[in-house]
């Protein structure tokens, strides 16, 4: 048989063969990428000699790369921290209480340390004020503002809407509406629940009577979170006067010192240095979404107290977050 004279031949007797690899060129990639910053329209070689790369290609998929390694990064983030619930509607991450019947006990899921002692209903009794909420029935605690807060985002809502229903220089009458969305208790339709809170003169006491419309959003607020969820432990914001004689005190001090919105927005409006006529313009300013004027009765306003009392109201409610901001 005839032997190719290009072919090899192995000897059996040899225990280890060598082979020589291939050499290839490998490009300089360091010293490319150091000239990057000289010309960004210089060609690279690409994959083979009929491919070229400039180097401000080489930038934009390197930034890609980045961008895309940072928005994985934020989207794993994002679903460790997801808040999940099961097929009930229930957060998955929360260990549940039910009641007799297979509602939530809601009660149960409200935080410790937003349970406080009724100081009140102690002190009106005359005796010690307990320093923890151990054995203390429903009527002996309150709950934090805060507190009942937490408790509707566990439960899970869409809005909360509120709306003066009525003001005047003692009182203000608050409707708060609640969007809940669904769960097993509604079966998963959505419910809102409407609540009404009004603050007055006569059921506040201290600087709560300077801020009558803010108390009313908060009881508000807090009576539809715990009329929804059946929870009969008041909250700190609904209480009054701590006793009989605080709301004769009350009572007396806005007889001879009357509190109105329209005094606190003149007392404002000295401080700042704010004239009548700023506010004014600056009302007739105000634009609706269509473009109309938002309050086209400011024409006709001679004083501060031809302003009605809802628009005092949001007045002051904006020059307090301003003074916020700049705190």
């Amino acid at each position: 048989m005839k032997k190719n004279k290009n072919q090899s031949t192995i000897d059996p007797t040899e225990t280890s063969t060598t082979y020589s690899a291939p050499e290839f060129s490998i490009p300089e990639t360091s010293k490319m990428y150091s000239t990057m910053d000289d010309n960004e329209n210089q060609e690279v070689l690409g994959i083979d000699e009929r491919q070229t790369i400039s180097v401000k290609q080489i930038k934009q998929i390197k930034q890609m790369i980045e961008d895309a390694s940072t928005k994985f990064g934020q989207q794993e983030q994002i679903q460790k921290c997801k808040i999940e619930r099961n097929s009930c509607g229930l957060l998955k991450n929360l260990n549940y209480e039910f009641d007799e019947i297979g509602f939530v006990n809601y009660k149960k899921l409200i935080p410790r340390e937003f349970l406080v002692p009724n100081k009140q209903f102690f002190q009106n009794r005359k005796v010690p004020v307990p320093d923890s909420i151990e054995n203390l029935s429903d009527k002996e605690m309150i709950v934090l503002l805060t507190g009942y807060k937490t408790l509707a985002a566990i439960r899970g809502f869409r809005s909360v809407d509120h709306q003066i229903v009525s003001a005047s220089h003692e009182s203000v009458t608050v409707q708060t509406k609640i969007s809940w969305i669904g769960n097993y208790e509604t079966d998963f339709r959505s419910v809102d629940y409407t609540a009404l809170a009004t603050a007055s003169l006569s059921n506040t006491y201290s600087f709560c009577k300077n801020y009558l419309a803010e108390i009313a959003q908060n009881r508000g607020e807090v009576r539809a979170i715990r009329g929804f969820l059946r929870i009969p432990i008041l909250g700190s914001d609904e209480l009054g006067p701590q006793n009989e004689d605080d709301n004769v005190n009350a009572k007396n001090e806005s007889n001879s010192n009357p509190v109105s919105p329209h005094s606190v927005l003149q007392k404002k409006m000295t401080e700042k240095n704010i004239s009548f006529d700023k506010i004014k313009s600056t009302s007739l300013s105000k634009k609706n979404s269509d473009g109309s004027c938002k309050f086209p009765d400011a024409e006709k306003w001679e004083s501060v107290l031809n302003i009605p009392v809802a628009i005092v109201l949001g007045i002051l409610n904006n020059l307090a977050a301003k003074e916020k901001k700049n705190d």
